[in-house]
């Protein structure tokens, strides 16, 4: 049986290939809010564009980040790159956002909510700004919204 320390280097490196790895990285929020408002059918779609246009990526299913009201949110996190969200998605606007966010590399028209990470998005803003997000202190669910609950390597990596 591995020892706790080879099961956190195992996470880690995941983790690692998850947030710098050469894949998408995208998160879609399955709480009782995203799944009302209509998540897995925007997980449906998003996996029928990225098989269509032969885009590997990683999607995995996250709790909510407190604000329902932009349910289904989405991220999508490129390469080694800062997160960015679309609010309120409907499997109608997928297409458009994997053309231009993961084939024509610029940030779509319609939807952006902002972004999370050490690199800003031009013309984005930041997600700690947006009422709702700027006044939480979030310390027992810091990571809901963050990693897949289904994934024990996630929360062994992230704590």
């Amino acid at each position: 049986m591995p020892t706790y320390q080879e099961i956190k280097t195992t996470a880690d490196e995941r983790w690692q290939r998850l947030t710098a790895g050469e894949r998408p990285w995208i998160r879609v929020g399955t709480a009782m809010c995203g799944h009302a408002a209509g998540a897995y059918e925007v997980i449906d779609a998003l996996k029928a564009e990225l098989e269509k246009r032969d885009i590997n990526a990683v999607i995995d299913e996250v709790g909510c980040l407190g604000i329902c009201y932009a349910e289904p949110l989405v991220d999508i996190l490129k390469p080694s790159g800062s997160r960015l969200f679309f609010h309120n998605l409907t499997p109608e606007d997928v297409p458009e956002i994997i053309e231009s966010y993961l084939v024509e590399d610029t940030v779509p028209e319609t939807k952006v909510l902002g972004y999370m990470g050490d690199d800003p998005i031009d013309g984005v803003g930041d997600m700690n700004d947006i009422a709702g997000i700027n006044r939480q202190l979030r310390i027992a669910l810091r990571n809901a919204g963050n990693i897949a609950p289904n994934d024990i390597y996630q929360y062994i990596s992230q704590g």
